[in-house]
């Protein structure tokens, strides 16, 4: 697992537990988990600055995870404005991706994205995904229904 440098991610288990784990670490995530007695089922990841432990700056999330002969799930984010363009971003999501595909064994990891999120979309794109078509009213925002891009990343 790549080490990360600036971020510091704690984790929500699927009761709500509170779990910290230093993402740097070089121990298996799942070994981890197991060694608490959990079953490594995230859903939330909260992600600080190291620097600034007492303060979220983003939230990721794995969810959709759909195994076995899909061997699929999706990732969404969301941080600060004050830390966009920083690669805070680009960094948790990018781990969380290595942790779908290594931990999680998924084939496939997608995100979706609104049309006029054009910084997401780069992210996605610097991360190797690549825009795989358009998903018509897919998300109501705002009392609007709203297409979305749906980008993929397939673990080769």
């Amino acid at each position: 697992m790549n080490k990360i440098q600036n971020i510091k991610v704690l984790f929500w288990d699927i009761d709500n537990t509170l779990l910290d784990f230093d993402a740097g670490a070089e121990d298996s995530m799942k070994q981890a988990f197991s060694d608490l007695g959990l079953e490594f089922k995230p859903e939330m990841f909260d992600v600080f600055q190291k620097e600034n432990p007492c303060r979220i700056i983003g939230t990721v999330c794995i969810h959709n995870i759909a195994p076995a002969f899909y061997g699929s799930c999706e990732i969404g984010y969301k941080f600060s404005s004050e830390f966009h363009h920083m690669g805070y971003a680009t960094e948790a999501v990018g781990f969380c991706t290595k942790l779908a595909f290594n931990e999680l064994r998924m084939h496939k990891v997608t995100a979706v994205v609104h049309p006029g999120n054009v910084p997401s979309m780069k992210l996605l794109n610097g991360l190797g995904f690549v825009q795989e078509g358009l998903l018509r009213d897919y998300l109501m925002l705002h009392g609007q229904w709203c297409n979305h891009y749906i980008y993929g990343l397939v673990n080769k």
